[in-house]
């Protein structure tokens, strides 16, 4: 372990006292919940969680029998009767869950099918009890250690959550992989060498995957734990783990983000202001604002628009969505090429929807259109929430300065590149 990584894990590893803290805590919930079957998990259960971080994960237990319906029903049953007094929130996911604060600790409660194997499972839920044991039955203490490592330094360069926000790795991909190479070094020293579609496999896969990150567990074989990882974060990870391993450097884990962050705009910079009125489940949120900037490109670029980039920042209460055009004036024209001549439905039936017609150099149909809408119509018809919002655009020119996340947005290139 190099001196780096020492110092990181100085940092981050919990000490003795965030361990009793959260001990007592925890058996204050048992104590409120006796009579439950229940289960800790989340990187608390495997001793995998991070100084100030801990995921405290409580799962209680019911019978296959009962049903969804039937298990949400007596999972808020026994949790009024229990906790009373205590202030809790209802979130959602597969099944809706909770979260309590006791003793200044946060636990998500969340209620899931006793079954007997993974095959068994009913929702994904039901499955992490299994993978709190394999994880405690894989990993040494030492080991424990490099898995922390690794979740803090895909921390460090933004690619750690498998959330729909992050599209990144979940903890448990992140102990896979420390599963597989015991060390925090051999994982970048193979990751560095990734090219997609890139496998992990602990065990034989029971059907084929075409995500970029193929990870496979002995706990699910039938289930892709790299799913949530897209081909932006899988490249990020691999640059940036072959960049630390060339240059170690504190900020690959702890980059600095100042406030006072200025940028120079290239081009013309959009940016659409979201103000949710609504409540919201944030991976519901950001599936949307996903969705949306899908659409901001692709109308965008139907219309002629030269897109650098679009991206989105925020939180549950307003999101941003910036996007970098080469410049937001066009003419009233632009050139649309289609299919090639020897394309014979595709090229007739371009031909009778469009007035101007001729063929180029390469043998294809070209036509002008007119342009429908500037680019700020665009963008506002191209963005949907199903939550109730405000949406405004603001525009910033080339040359003018802006500040923060903007700035941030505009500057792309990560501090530790």
């Amino acid at each position: 372990m190099g001196e780096i990584e020492e110092l990181v894990l100085k940092t981050l590893k919990p000490t003795e006292e965030d361990e009793i803290k959260r001990k007592f805590a925890l058996n204050n919930l048992k104590n409120l919940m006796k009579g439950l079957d229940i289960h800790v998990g989340g990187s608390f259960g495997k001793g995998t969680w991070l100084r100030g971080n801990a995921d405290i994960d409580v799962y209680v237990y019911y019978p296959k029998a009962l049903g969804k319906n039937e298990l949400r029903k007596r999972f808020f049953e026994d949790i009024n009767e229990r906790l009373k007094g205590i202030e809790y929130t209802v979130e959602y996911a597969d099944n809706p869950f909770i979260v309590a604060n006791i003793d200044g600790i946060d636990f998500d409660i969340v209620p899931v099918f006793k079954v007997e194997n993974p095959e068994e499972v009913i929702s994904p839920a039901d499955r992490i009890p299994f993978y709190t044991k394999y994880i405690n039955e894989k990993l040494r203490e030492n080991e424990k250690d490099e898995a922390r490592l690794i979740k803090a330094f895909m921390h460090g360069v933004g690619v750690y959550g498998s959330d729909a926000r992050t599209k990144g790795f979940s903890g448990y991909a992140a102990e896979l992989l420390t599963v597989k190479h015991k060390s925090f070094r051999k994982i970048l020293e193979d990751a560095s060498n990734w090219k997609p579609q890139v496998r992990i496999e602990l065990a034989k896969p029971k059907r084929e995957f075409k995500d970029p990150l193929v990870i496979i567990d002995e706990v699910d074989p039938r289930r892709n734990v790299g799913a949530s990882v897209s081909l932006q974060k899988l490249a990020i990870f691999s640059l940036a783990s072959r960049k630390y391993l060339e240059k170690p450097d504190i900020k690959f884990f702890f980059p600095p983000k100042g406030k006072d962050d200025e940028e120079r705009v290239e081009g013309d910079l959009a940016i659409a202001r979201l103000e949710l009125e609504d409540d919201v489940n944030e991976d519901m949120l950001w599936g949307q604002v996903s969705s949306s900037i899908n659409s901001i490109k692709k109308h965008l670029k139907v219309s002629g628009y030269k897109v650098i980039d679009v991206s989105a920042w925020g939180d549950k209460k307003e999101v941003n969505i910036g996007v970098q055009l080469e410049s937001k004036e066009q003419g009233k024209y632009y050139k649309v090429e289609g299919p090639y001549f020897y394309m014979k439905d595709e090229a007739d039936a371009f031909i009778k929807t469009n007035k101007n017609v001729w063929v180029n150099e390469d043998g294809r149909l070209c036509a002008t259109r007119e342009r429908n809408g500037d680019a700020e119509s665009i963008i506002k018809n191209s963005i949907k929430l199903k939550y109730k919002h405000k949406k405004n655009v603001e525009w910033h020119h080339n040359g003018e300065k802006v500040k923060g996340n903007a700035a941030r947005f505009i500057r792309k290139r990560p501090i530790w590149l």
